[in-house]
């Protein structure tokens, strides 16, 4: 069965490996309703960015780990795998 997730949902679904590392809040811009969500870089730059027009999805897990590392679990492929 597939499920649909709502926007919040999947970002916090693809940034789960980086929940140590970051910070998710969520917010709105009046003057910028367009923005659906930002990855801002430590310096406070944007790293990566949402809007209604343009997902940029798959764009989001390589500035998480650009900028802050490899994710703090393991990947699929070894998940279930015993030591």
């Amino acid at each position: 069965m597939a499920r649909r997730l709502s926007p919040t949902q999947a970002i916090r679904e693809s940034a789960a490996g980086w929940a140590d590392r970051i910070d998710i809040v969520t917010a709105t811009c009046p003057d910028h309703p367009e923005l659906r969500a930002i990855l801002l870089r430590p310096d406070g730059h944007t790293a990566w960015l949402r809007t209604a027009d343009h997902d940029h999805g798959d764009g989001l897990q390589q500035a998480l780990q650009h900028w802050h590392g490899s994710t703090a679990r393991p990947d699929s492929a070894s998940a279930g795998t015993s030591h």
